[in-house]
């Protein structure tokens, strides 16, 4: 009798240890994504202050400027206000910064594109890109064009480029990208104003 009251302990200790260690590890979780995101939130912040401080006499981004957010870009085009700052400031930047600009964040297109605030900047460096990267920006992202067409973000960024797009080529890639799936793209709220654009 003993050792089956030894077994029914044990079993509910075990069942009290699977209910609470899940509990408790997600709470620790919760709280060092918290944490995570503050620390985030301040060197975004930081960044920037900083950024604002080395662009405050230039109205363009020069090869100064760009070596000193090089290494920051990606953080910064997430952001609110560091997207509306380098956006404004691409009008008069040279190509050539432009085309650094561009291979630096060209590995990253698919993740940016569906970023709340780095949507944008995409959509605004394409229409700085000369053809040839712009087939380069187009052929990077074929692939997954119908997914960001659904997308609840990327969607605006794609409908952005379409109204960009000057060759046939450029438009090329992107009906051959969606051509098997017009029907079920024409079915979804976000996709269906993509066809709109194209055709």
């Amino acid at each position: 009798f003993r050792p089956q009251m030894n077994f029914i302990q044990n079993n509910n200790i075990y069942n009290h240890i699977d209910n609470v260690l899940p509990k408790k590890t997600e709470m620790i979780l919760r709280r060092n994504q918290s944490q995570n995101e503050q620390m985030k939130q301040k060197e975004g912040d930081g960044l920037i202050e900083e950024l604002i401080e080395i662009t405050k006499d230039s109205d363009k981004i020069d090869y100064s400027i760009y070596k000193k957010i090089q290494s920051r870009l990606l953080v910064l085009i997430k952001s609110q206000k560091g997207s509306r700052i380098i956006q404004k400031y691409l009008k008069n930047t040279q190509n050539e910064i432009i085309h650094q600009i561009f291979m630096q964040i060209k590995p990253y297109l698919i993740e940016l594109m569906k970023d709340p605030y780095a949507n944008y900047f995409c959509k605004k460096l394409f229409s700085y890109l000369n053809q040839k990267e712009r087939i380069d920006f187009l052929l990077s992202i074929q692939s997954k064009i119908p997914k960001l067409c659904k997308h609840k973000v990327a969607t605006y960024p794609i409908q952005g480029v379409i109204e960009e797009v000057g060759s046939k080529l450029e438009k090329t890639i992107i009906v051959n990208s969606i051509q098997n799936l017009i029907q079920e793209l024409c079915f979804d709220a976000f996709g269906a104003h993509v066809i709109e654009k194209i055709f």
